[in-house]
């Protein structure tokens, strides 16, 4: 019988390693975003827009069906 002993920390490092990967190119977007104009007016790219749900203290459009559990 054969153990990897490893493999419980190798998934994270994984997807540590994906995600980081994935998210570097959002980096400057969001450093260089202006967050005291509008959402749509920010400068955030679409993808970032889509994944915001509340902004400036204010729950987006997309997610308005939120604020009943509020």
């Amino acid at each position: 019988m054969r153990a990897v002993d490893n493999l419980p920390a190798e998934l994270p490092l994984d997807s540590s390693d994906f995600f980081s990967t994935r998210l570097r190119k959002f980096i400057p977007g969001l450093v260089e975003a202006d967050y005291s104009d509008s959402l749509a007016g920010s400068g955030l790219s679409t993808e970032l827009q889509n994944a915001v749900i509340v902004y400036n203290g204010e729950i987006t459009a997309q997610d308005w069906y939120l604020e009943r559990y509020l």
